[in-house]
């Protein structure tokens, strides 16, 4: 399994959830970040620029 933070088109911030077989990967679930993933996600943004 992986995981995905990120935002929408709309600007919402994302944390998805998939599997992969080795030649696909399919989604599992999407749900909106929690505050600390949040923070997580905007700290770790800034470092890599």
């Amino acid at each position: 399994r992986f995981l995905c933070l990120g935002k929408s088109l709309r600007g919402k911030s994302l944390f998805s959830l998939y599997s992969s077989d080795g030649r696909r990967m399919r989604p599992i679930a999407t749900r909106p970040m929690t505050d600390a993933e949040s923070y997580f996600y905007e700290r770790k943004a800034i470092e890599s620029l």
